[in-house]
């Protein structure tokens, strides 16, 4: 029986790893046509520069350095993010800003799986192929209905300031759990190590996930003393090092700066409109698709409760407590500008919509399982054979297109991105910005380049405008060593 289980599981887990692989193709194809925008000119023009002028590795690093502590007293204090926001791939070669989509799609399927396969195989000693199924399905997922496809795979600045550093909190939370799974001393000094590394890098990243991995750090402190666990001075001083690095982040001169140009909320305005926010959206994310998708993964969360030594007795406390977790991400822009953030913020929420319900529902399962046992037997579905597993996959997969044709199916990244591929778009707009490149590599001083006759939806605008004095215009002309640079009016 635990063969055949093992055997249905393994060819499920591969098929999804196949759907997940083959609808990569053309998300990455399509990375090889896109170029930096708006902000990657601006905070990396003195790195580019740098490098052009035969700068070495120290220079870059330096000059890098320079613009956290320019942007820190100017603009915003997220230190980290800001430091790779000036090193994006398109400093070195124009021809390396493929990179952004391969390091986002990457980093979000590492952390994505590095989280599960901690919590269903390292923690619920589950085989192998049950986190595969999960994770990659998931990952399938959040590719293919990202709220904004351009801010989370096609702009560095965007896409790492969010979707990276989401990423990276994964693999943060994926230490506080191996640090109380492992027995080995040498093994919990790396952990701690990691651990207090990825608190600076997170503390310096957008406000959302530093806010949201703070205090599920802090609640990890909370349950760490409930269980009177050993390790509660470790999980203390990985949460200080997170909350310092938060708080300088915070009290950043820039941020007043930034502050005066926009209109925000008083702190509790924020907080409440925080819950409306974050219920409006899983309101409307939760359509038929991601329906299939939690239906899909049920029988994987029965079968993890019944593995899970927890008593699984206050569902409706530990859900709701998901859901504030999850709501708080919400605050830092409702508390800045009054509204739930720009695309690329949509983002983030999304993927953790998708995480979050699924552990909302492994619990509600296991709190079944605990009060009336298993009497859907739903965890039974590996069990029944691949000839019937097969089938109820299948069945769920017609319902998932289903539901994709309901809610476009051309607004899915991989369907998307294969169209505008087929029909020449992405290729015709990489034309344009070559133009546009040979146009601001000419030597002139001043400027005047026209603007692109196409966009992919996926792809952002350069967004110049014909005012020389603009804030892009300006970062352009610096990047490009010009005095001004300008768009040709119509």
């Amino acid at each position: 029986m635990k063969k055949r289980e093992y055997n249905v599981s393994r060819i499920i887990g591969i098929l999804i790893l196949t759907m997940f692989s083959v609808s990569l193709v053309p998300i990455l194809y399509a990375s090889f046509f896109a170029h930096p925008i708006a902000d990657d000119y601006s905070y990396s023009f003195a790195i580019h520069n740098t490098i052009q002028n035969g700068g070495n590795i120290f220079d870059v690093l330096g000059t890098a350095f320079s613009k956290v502590a320019e942007t820190y007293f100017n603009w915003q204090g997220t230190f980290s993010a800001v430091f790779l926001f000036a090193l994006q791939p398109g400093v070195f070669s124009d021809n390396l800003y493929f990179l952004t989509t391969f390091i986002m799609v990457g980093s979000l399927a590492f952390g994505t799986f590095f989280l599960i396969e901690t919590l269903f195989t390292k923690y619920l000693k589950l085989k192998i192929w049950y986190s595969v199924i999960v994770s990659f399905s998931m990952l399938f997922v959040m590719l293919q209905f990202m709220p904004h496809k351009s801010h989370g795979l096609y702009w560095f600045n965007g896409s790492c300031y969010y979707t990276f550093f989401y990423s990276v909190s994964l693999v943060f939370y994926s230490f506080l759990i191996r640090l109380n799974i492992t027995h080995s001393k040498r093994n919990r000094l790396i952990i701690t190590i990691f651990l207090a590394f990825l608190a600076v890098i997170i503390g310096g990243s957008n406000y959302s996930t530093a806010l949201m991995t703070t205090v599920i750090t802090f609640f990890v402190i909370i349950y760490s003393f409930s269980k009177k666990s050993k390790l509660k001075l470790i999980y203390i001083i990985v949460f200080s090092i997170l909350l310092i690095a938060f708080i300088i982040s915070i009290v950043a001169p820039g941020n007043r700066i930034r502050a005066e140009e926009s209109q925000g909320s008083s702190p509790i305005k924020a907080l409440l409109m925080s819950f409306f926010d974050s219920a409006l959206f899983i309101g409307l994310k939760t359509e038929l698709p991601q329906i299939v998708f939690f239906v899909f993964v049920s029988p994987i969360l029965f079968i993890a409760a019944q593995n899970c030594k927890w008593t699984f007795k206050y569902p409706l406390v530990v859900i709701a407590l998901l859901y504030c977790i999850y709501s708080c991400q919400f605050t830092p822009t409702e508390y800045a500008l009054s509204k739930s953030g720009y695309g690329r913020q949509m983002n983030i929420y999304y993927y953790a919509y998708c995480l979050f319900v699924t552990l909302s529902l492994f619990y509600f399962y296991g709190w079944i399982i605990k009060k009336h046992g298993n009497i859907f037997n739903i965890g039974n579905l590996f069990k029944f054979g691949k000839k019937y597993a097969i089938i109820i996959c299948l069945f769920l997969m017609i319902l998932f297109v289903r539901g994709s044709f309901s809610c476009g199916i051309k607004e899915l990244t991989s369907v998307d991105t294969a169209i505008n591929i087929a029909n020449g778009t992405v290729q015709q707009y990489d034309k344009e910005y070559d133009e546009i490149n040979h146009q601001l590599d000419s030597g002139k001083k001043d400027l005047v380049i026209d603007d692109f006759k196409i966009i992919p939806d996926f792809y952002s605008k350069l967004d110049i405008e014909t005012n020389p004095n603009f804030w892009v215009n300006d970062a352009m002309a610096k990047y490009f060593q010009c005095e001004t640079v300008r768009l040709k009016p119509d």
